[in-house]
């Protein structure tokens, strides 16, 4: 049911140029919960724009690990009322190494978060970053828009974002905001 690949690895042996409209992997209650080593290539030209809850490269995960990737070039647009999305992934709880996005024009309308790498969720970065384009919703950020929990929700380690970040709500460059009083950086 869904795309339950826990355990699995998946890896990139080229880049990756989408020329049409993506529709992204995994949903609510059939979340994607394989791994992604993206072999330092990248995915251009990424093109969601949706009225569906979560979207991005992935809707939503489970607890997954993605490292050394690069989306570039590309959109991600909702328009439901309680969408969640990011340049990655809509909402999931990750821990990623070395994923970029470059020039990426990421913007939510809903009640959920909209980060340029992460929507909502939880999420471990390192070495991660948001380059060029803009990323704006309810709960913008940089990187992830909007933490779940009252735990520690972001954890940043060398990472940075110089995507310009425009929040309705609340705005930030790393993140939008993190109902945890302790997010790391």
């Amino acid at each position: 049911k869904g795309f339950d690949y826990t355990g699995k690895w998946f890896r990139l042996t080229e880049n990756i140029a989408l020329t049409d409209e993506w529709t992204p992997i995994g949903k609510f209650r059939a979340e994607f919960c394989g791994n992604l080593d993206g072999n330092h290539k990248s995915i251009s030209g990424l093109n969601v724009n949706t009225s569906t809850q979560y979207a991005g490269l992935f809707g939503t995960v489970g607890e997954i690990t993605v490292q050394s990737l690069t989306l570039q070039d590309g959109s991600v647009i909702c328009t439901g009322a309680t969408s969640w999305c990011g340049g990655l992934a809509g909402n999931g709880s990750l821990l990623l190494s070395d994923v970029h996005i470059v020039n990426m024009a990421i913007s939510g309308d809903g009640i959920g978060g909209t980060g340029g790498i992460l929507g909502g969720g939880y999420a471990s970065m390192t070495a991660c970053s948001n380059t060029g384009g803009s990323v704006s919703g309810r709960y913008a950020g940089g990187l992830a828009g909007r933490g779940n929990t009252n735990g520690t929700d972001f954890i940043f380690t060398d990472c940075n974002n110089s995507a310009a970040v425009t929040g309705r709500n609340y705005a930030g460059g790393m993140a939008g905001s993190d109902r945890s009083e302790s997010m790391e950086f």
